[in-house]
């Protein structure tokens, strides 16, 4: 658990820096040695992080057409830069686990592995975003709509220790 625990770690601390300002043009200090795991993923979840919110943005109903253009091809450019980060890190995953002999019944049940931790471990992080976003009054009716949805299900409580478990390999 502790590749999972290291990975969730970092998005914990890169979505509270991302609070800190609450600015989708804030330049932020990678903080891990470059050409790290660590690296990658903390540069990985503040474009999340950023595109989270360049989708608040664009969901606004009386955006600027030329801005929502401008803003839409932003959001094109930092999804190739996701991917571009994804395959790097699934070609860590691959390099990792290279020693490792399949099952024969072992089928593919997800994406691939980088995709399959960031979506559990940005989820775990989503989570307690949305319920934030459920208490605040100034945010469009529709966000805080769909973030109350979110949160409602009795099943989400004891997330972070679950979904470590789920992505990390047994021992």
């Amino acid at each position: 658990m502790k590749l999972a625990q290291n990975f969730y770690d970092i998005f914990y601390a890169t979505t509270q820096k991302y609070h800190e300002t609450d600015d989708v043009d804030a330049i932020v200090a990678n903080p891990y040695e470059k050409g790290t795991i660590e690296h990658t993923m903390f540069a990985k979840n503040w474009i999340d992080a950023v595109q989270w919110h360049l989708e608040d943005i664009i969901r606004d109903p009386n955006i600027d057409p030329v801005a929502a253009l401008a803003l839409k091809r932003r959001i094109d450019r930092s999804n190739q830069d996701r991917t571009d980060m994804v395959e790097e890190i699934d070609t860590y995953f691959r390099e990792k686990y290279s020693d490792v002999t399949p099952r024969p019944d072992a089928t593919i049940n997800t994406e691939s592995p980088a995709w399959a931790q960031f979506s559990r471990l940005r989820f775990s992080i989503w989570l307690p975003r949305s319920a934030a976003l459920t208490l605040r009054r100034n945010i469009r009716r529709n966000v805080r709509r769909s973030s109350i949805y979110c949160c409602s299900s009795r099943r989400i409580l004891p997330l972070r220790s679950t979904l470590c478990l789920m992505i990390s390999p047994r021992a």
